[in-house]
C-alpha cells in the first residue's frame, strides 16, 4: 500500500529498541583501562558541538564488550585550539586501542593529528558511503592512505543485528553515557523507498537526531 501511495515506510525489522541494550547487560562494572582485553577498537564521530568516542573490547573468550562511550565538547577559539583533541587522546591512551577509526570530513586535520600520535597503522580515517547503499558488508581498508570505506546502511544493519542477538555486551549500570548510546541508536531510521529509476523497493538510512 505504501508503494501505491508513493510513500516511504520505516522498516521495523531493522528498528532499534532500548531493550536491545538493556537486555544484554552483564554483571560487570564499567572499566576505565584496557585490562586483559585481547583486542580494543575505538570509533570517533566529530560534530559541530560534540565529538563522540566509542570503545569496544574483545575479551580472551571472544566476547565483545562496550567498554566506553564518552562525548567531548567541541572546543572553539584560539585559546582552546585542539583542547578537545587532547582530551580524546588522553581517553584513548587509557585503553591503548589496536585500531582507531575516526570519521573523515568535518574533523578537519584531526585525523592526521591522531595518525601522527598513534601511527598510521593504527588510525584509519573512515569514509562513509551514505548517499546510496551498495549492500557491501565489508569494511574496505587501504594501507596506502590509511583509510577505510564503509557502507553506512549495511554497517548499521549489521550492528543492530549484533545487539539484538546479544553479540555485543554492555556493563551493568545504566549511566548517562549508556543512556546516550541508547538515544543515538534510537535516532537511526531505516526506511524502504522506491528507486526512482527501477521503481523497485530499496532500503535507505536517515536519522531523527544525533546518531
Amino acid at each position: 500500500m505504501n508503494y501505491t501511495l508513493g510513500r516511504s515506510y520505516e522498516d521495523t525489522s531493522n528498528s532499534f529498541y532500548k531493550e536491545d541494550v538493556l537486555n544484554h547487560r552483564d554483571d560487570r562494572p564499567r572499566v576505565e583501562t584496557r585490562e586483559d582485553y585481547r583486542l580494543v577498537s575505538a570509533g570517533i564521530d566529530w560534530g559541530q558541538n560534540w565529538h563522540h568516542l566509542v570503545i569496544l573490547g574483545m575479551a580472551p573468550n571472544g566476547r565483545i564488550d562496550l567498554l566506553s562511550l564518552k562525548r567531548f565538547k567541541h572546543s572553539h577559539g584560539v585559546e582552546h585550539i585542539d583542547e578537545d583533541l587532547r582530551q580524546i587522546i588522553l581517553e584513548l591512551e587509557k585503553f591503548g586501542p589496536d585500531i582507531i577509526v575516526p570519521a573523515v570530513g568535518y574533523s578537519g586535520n584531526y585525523v592526521t593529528k591522531l595518525q601522527q600520535h598513534f601511527g598510521k597503522d593504527v588510525v584509519y580515517g573512515c569514509v562513509v558511503r551514505s548517499a546510496k547503499s551498495n549492500g557491501d558488508p565489508k569494511a574496505r581498508f587501504s594501507d596506502s592512505d590509511s583509510t577505510v570505506k564503509i557502507d553506512k546502511l549495511t554497517q548499521n544493519v549489521m550492528m543492530m543485528a549484533d545487539m539484538k542477538r546479544g553479540d555485543i555486551h554492555f556493563y551493568n549500570k545504566v549511566d548517562q553515557d549508556l543512556e546516550l548510546f541508547i538515544a543515538h541508536w534510537s535516532n537511526v531510521v531505516i526506511r524502504t523507498d522506491e528507486d526512482e529509476e527501477t521503481h523497485q523497493p530499496i532500503k535507505s538510512i536517515m536519522r531523527k537526531g544525533d546518531d
